[in-house]
């Protein structure tokens, strides 16, 4: 095959891949809403394939598999035949890492060449971190101050560690509850003084499940209890809450740290526990939580539309409603929105079907475009007002990481930690 036609194969694929994912938000989102437990990634993952599909349509409109003939070109006697360059692939941008994982309040760690690195101001400094074992998935590591909770996964093992000093000693708890999976979801109170470790239970379906959760003070053992739900873990103040279910339309909250679990009424509506759940439920996001309140971010349908609504709540029981904004595309059941605090009493959300973002202050809303960012966000997180972090999945088994210095508007890719 020309180096020619070869350039013209990757042109049609990127430029059929770039469309999929800039008019068909639905067709990656609706993905979500399959499972509330598969991460954006995982519908990166299935959206890659069928952009490989569109890659073969391409093949076969080049006429691929069928004998070439070249096109007949006129010339002057005089003149050499002309020659035509292949073009550049252009790079995607954004700074390429392995996994990043995002958390509150501009605390991030990203792996790069099997090297951690954590920020805690939204990008702007890094440093390596060591911690013993192997990192479970999902969101298996959270940061307040100095103190730093992860789960780990050795031997087959799931493994509580924490460290109090920043990630210089650790100390080690091997959990009692068998290991259903090597995904954990770790979560720290505001103060950092309790921690709830998640590991979900392994089902026959997508459809929902239940979870082992272990929880106490930072600086001792956890006790493991059930949870009857599957989903993240978030403290809002001393009340553990979690949010999921079938198509993320549950959240349970405990009042005495896992021991005993109720189920809210969100938005207006209490799911079902079993059985079926109507497709335009609304979907329950995972609460964005601050020392005073948390914001649930929940997904609306209405018929053709859909928006976003955001509640605030101070104890997970009762909720009020803080405003709503209409969503920039078609959503499918089950997909929510994630968002991250922004300094003090402000929050940031990602539209989760462009790359829209939503700022909270008080009680004001504000829609803000973004330039930059190559996809919808499968997390966020800001240290203030002004300086954030965002993760896009890429077409490989990398995650693109941006950054941003006023407040979401431009995004550049995140500069690379250096020792």
């Amino acid at each position: 095959m020309s180096d020619e036609l070869s350039a013209m194969i990757r042109g049609a694929a990127q430029g059929e891949a770039a469309a999929f994912d800039r008019e068909s938000p639905y067709s990656t989102n609706i993905l979500a809403g399959f499972a509330t437990g598969i991460r954006r990634r995982r519908m990166a993952r299935g959206a890659t394939m069928s952009v490989g599909g569109l890659a073969v349509v391409g093949l076969v409109a080049l006429g691929i598999g069928q004998p070439w003939q070249p096109s007949p070109v006129a010339q002057s006697p005089t003149q050499s035949p002309a020659v035509t360059q292949s073009p550049a692939v252009t790079p995607l941008p954004g700074l390429h890492v392995s996994v990043a994982q995002l958390g509150p309040s501009g605390h991030a760690i990203i792996t790069i060449d099997g090297v951690l690195w954590i920020t805690t101001n939204a990008g702007g400094t890094w440093r390596k971190l060591d911690v013993p074992g192997t990192l479970a998935r999902g969101h298996s590591v959270d940061v307040r101050g100095a103190t730093i909770a992860a789960a780990t996964i050795d031997s087959g093992v799931l493994v509580y560690r924490r460290s109090e000093d920043g990630g210089k000693t650790w100390t080690s708890q091997r959990l009692a509850a068998r290991l259903d999976s090597t995904e954990a979801d770790v979560a720290l109170s505001a103060d950092g003084s309790t921690v709830a470790l998640a590991n979900q239970r392994a089902h026959s379906s997508n459809f929902g499940g239940s979870m082992v959760l272990c929880v106490g003070p930072v600086g001792r053992d956890l006790v493991a209890r059930d949870a009857p739900l599957d989903g993240t873990p978030v403290w809002v103040g001393t009340h553990l809450v979690v949010a999921g279910g079938l198509l993320a339309s549950e959240l349970i909250r405990s009042d005495d740290q896992g021991q005993t679990w109720t189920q809210s009424t969100v938005a207006g509506v209490k799911a079902p526990t079993s059985g079926a759940v109507a497709g335009d439920t609304p979907n329950i996001g995972t609460p964005v939580s601050s020392a005073t309140r948390a914001i649930v971010p929940v997904t609306i349908h209405g018929g053709t539309s859909a928006s976003l609504s955001l509640l605030t709540t101070s104890d997970g029981r009762t909720f009020e409603s803080i405003g709503a904004v209409p969503l920039a595309g078609e959503v499918g059941a089950g997909v929510t929105a994630i968002g991250s605090t922004a300094g003090p009493d402000a929050y940031m959300f990602a539209d989760p079907t462009s790359t829209n973002l939503h700022w909270l202050s008080g009680s004001g809303l504000t829609t803000v475009p973004t330039t930059g960012l190559p996809g919808t966000p499968e997390a966020i997180t800001f240290s203030d007002a002004t300086h954030g972090l965002a993760s896009v999945p890429s077409s490989s088994s990398t995650v693109l990481l941006f950054r941003t210095s006023d407040g979401g508007r431009t995004w550049e890719a995140a500069a690379r930690p250096s020792a």
